[in-house]
């Protein structure tokens, strides 16, 4: 990673100068620049091919989401981190839409040095430029819009549920993603990892949740295209969740890999949505053809794109600080052989025979060809394969 560039933002000088020190064991993986405000850090970046920005978030005449938002217009293949010691809401609320995460002052230099590790990684395994250009650009996916007017209902009215909420947002991929992906970004200043929605709402809040809606657009609506059924992808996403938590389950795995397996699993074909949302005629010619000749769409993809949708969903969870766990879910759960640490039971293994068994029952396809056994049996699982198969066929009644 020699040829990373990472620009680090701060008004202060003695933050700035503690940072030069804080990442000094890094200067022979990148380059780093530091910049003592807004003004100056688009001046470098005029002049240098930044990779990631780690900005303060008060500053003086250009504050921290201010300054990431022109760098979201002007040079959207930086991915843009804010970096503050004020858990003011409103000021959070402000950088929601510009950053893909915000962490916390005091930030150990493990955990700086991992977010920007893991997504200068992802974005070598994504490789093609615009892809990255496109995903640094989405801030929220589409719902179902018939849960759109359902959340947006709810949060609007006299006396909102939280049960009723947490009912309609688990239900859809787009809105569980951006849930779990603000509680535990460093928005609000929780520090514990969550891996639910019910927990999720219950630390945000429906006040918050609500506000968020109006102020910042949280959830959106889906708009129709022909070749794309957000009904049917939001029903696929829901079978496939629910099979990895149950296979999961069934095998006694620890709770964080029961639930890690529901979201990794609801979100697995999450780059799929966002091809069609951000190419929609492009990709929409691609699935005309995958379904008129039978073709594999990951593949086609990858043909046209350069990456698969599984690994364009990949860099958007690491983008936005998902599990490890479900990241590496998301990036390998066609090709499970192909990560480096699937050496025991874990979200992967679940979501990747979920994923094939879901094709089998509901689609009717190639399940069984496309399960690899072999991965199974080596991590130990394949004794499970005739529950999970028992387990899957209860998808169609």
């Amino acid at each position: 990673m020699s040829d990373a560039c990472i620009l680090f933002v701060d008004d202060d000088p003695g933050v700035l100068s503690s940072m030069r020190r804080m990442m000094h064991p890094m200067r022979a993986q990148w380059k780093m620049l530091f910049a003592p405000g807004g003004k100056e850090a688009l001046e470098i970046m005029e002049k240098e091919s930044v990779d990631v920005v780690v900005s303060d978030m008060r500053m003086p005449e250009m504050n921290g989401a201010q300054l990431l938002a022109k760098i979201k217009s002007r040079h959207p293949m930086a991915a843009r981190i804010i970096l503050s010691g004020h858990s003011e809401r409103k000021m959070a609320i402000q950088a929601i839409n510009v950053a893909h995460q915000y962490l916390n002052k005091p930030c150990a230099f493990e955990e700086l040095g991992n977010v920007i590790t893991k997504t200068i990684l992802l974005r070598r395994m994504l490789g093609e430029p615009r892809l990255c250009e496109l995903a640094n650009g989405v801030v929220r996916m589409p719902s179902l819009p018939e849960h759109y007017m359902a959340i947006t209902a709810e949060l609007g009215s006299d006396e909102p549920s939280m049960e009723r909420a947490a009912e309609i947002i688990q239900s859809d991929p787009a809105m569980t993603m951006t849930v779990l992906r603000l509680v535990n970004s460093g928005f609000f200043g929780l520090s514990s990892r969550i891996n639910t929605v019910n927990e999720a709402i219950g630390m945000l809040g429906l006040e918050l949740l609500r506000n968020l809606t109006l102020a910042t657009g949280l959830f959106s609506k889906y708009e129709s295209a022909k070749s794309f059924s957000i009904d049917k992808f939001t029903r696929r996403a829901l079978a496939v969740g629910t099979l990895a938590r149950k296979m999961a389950a069934q095998t006694g795995a620890p709770k964080v890999v029961i639930e890690e397996s529901f979201i990794a699993g609801m979100l697995c074909d999450v780059g799929q949505l966002m091809l069609n949302t951000t190419l929609d005629e492009e990709y929409g010619r691609l699935l005309t053809q995958a379904a008129e000749e039978r073709l594999c769409i990951a593949t086609l993809e990858k043909e046209n794109f350069g990456a698969s949708h599984a690994e364009i969903g990949a860099y958007l969870m690491g983008l936005w600080g998902f599990a490890d766990g479900i990241t590496e879910a998301v990036a390998f759960h066609h090709h499970p052989q192909d990560s480096v640490t699937a050496i025991s039971p874990q979200p992967l293994v679940f979501v990747h025979a979920a994923d094939a068994l879901v094709d089998k029952c509901i689609e009717g396809l190639g399940g069984d060809e496309r399960l690899n056994q072999i991965f199974i049996a080596q991590v130990g699982l394949a004794e499970h394969l005739s529950v999970w198969r028992e387990m899957s066929k209860s998808l169609t009644n």
